[in-house]
């Protein structure tokens, strides 16, 4: 069988488990056994634990077996906030920011009409897509960010 020319990896995925030391060293177990037969590599320093109401003790405990880093959140995934309960507006300001921030730096430019309608329709629009396939944003913040928009043009 020819082998591949290229690192191959699985995407992120949640695992959600009891966190008693039986369920968290059969987890272990099976990750080293996934290793093993897949032949990939699970890097730990990347993952991340999320423990709930538990004493710190056992935190400690959970951390040490795994290898893995216990975080807290908020805590940002593949770019988006990650939050316990309702979205807030806070959560989402950096995305909107980082809009408002390219729009910017476009703004002295002399740019054609058919230009910034270009930028607009595909780099700041492509900027807010995951988080909003991730989060109901509030139709607040969006009017805000097509006013942006409707100014820069």
């Amino acid at each position: 069988m020819p082998t591949p020319s290229h690192m191959l990896f699985a995407d992120d995925i949640f695992i959600f488990t009891n966190a008693s030391i039986r369920y968290v060293r059969n987890l272990k177990s099976f990750l080293i056994m996934y290793e093993e037969c897949s032949g990939q590599h699970i890097s730990l320093e990347k993952s991340k634990v999320f423990l709930g109401n538990i004493s710190a003790a056992k935190k400690l405990v959970i951390g040490e077996k795994m290898g893995i880093p216990i975080c807290s959140l908020p805590t940002k995934y593949l770019g988006v906030e990650i939050f316990k309960g309702r979205v807030k507006k806070e959560f989402l300001l950096p995305v909107l920011d980082k809009v408002k921030a390219r729009l910017a730096d476009w703004k002295g430019r002399l740019l054609s009409m058919a230009g910034r309608v270009e930028l607009a329709r595909t780099v700041v629009t492509g900027i807010p897509m995951h988080s909003f396939s991730v989060y109901w944003w509030s139709s607040e913040l969006i009017k805000i960010m097509e006013k942006w928009i409707h100014n820069f043009i």
